[in-house]
């Protein structure tokens, strides 16, 4: 597992970016619940010039919002070949697949998991997924997996203090305060 190569980042919707479940009201409206600190973390890494794309098995106008929201670059929706839809993406961008983080948590997502340079779960994915990953992350789908990922690949990359730096109050403030 090599973080320090990562330069884009790909994931599954529902069950990474979601939890996994899906609700429906008695009108038929769809609703989903999307982590905030997942979104930051791609919308922040984004600017510091990684990619990011979603790919998923099913469409919703609710993910295409969302997605639109962060700036992700790449969504392919009611996609069931997902490896088909990773090597459109590595050539569209002209990223090297050893270059790409596929974020899975189902069996699905197993063959571009195997294409990819890195292969992550969240921490309650699919058994056979996490056999399969290279990276067993530690907060679960919907819950700040990709947060997680984003975080460690800056670390590994030593980007995590330009990452932070704008979060970080001015020393000076805080002696005023005192």
């Amino acid at each position: 597992m090599n973080l320090k190569k990562i330069e884009a980042i790909l994931f599954d919707i529902d069950g990474v970016l979601t939890d996994g479940r899906i609700y429906y009201d008695e009108t038929g409206n769809e609703w989903k619940t999307f982590h905030v600190r997942d979104g930051l973390m791609i919308k922040r890494m984004g600017k510091m010039g990684y990619r990011f794309g979603a790919i998923t098995g099913r469409s919703s106008h609710l993910v295409e919002r969302r997605m639109k929201e962060l700036e992700v670059e790449f969504l392919m929706q009611k996609c069931m070949d997902k490896k088909s839809a990773l090597m459109k993406f590595a050539s569209d961008y002209d990223v090297a697949f050893e270059k790409i983080a596929f974020v899975g948590d189902d069996v699905i997502d197993l063959p571009a998991m195997a294409l990819a340079g890195l292969a992550a779960c969240p921490a309650d994915a699919d058994a056979e997924v996490k056999k399969r990953s290279d990276l067993i992350l530690e907060q679960s789908g919907g819950r700040g997996a990709l947060r997680e990922l984003g975080e460690r690949i800056l670390k590994a990359q030593g980007q995590w203090n330009e990452f932070m730096h704008q979060y970080e109050p001015v020393q000076e403030n805080k002696k005023n305060k005192a």
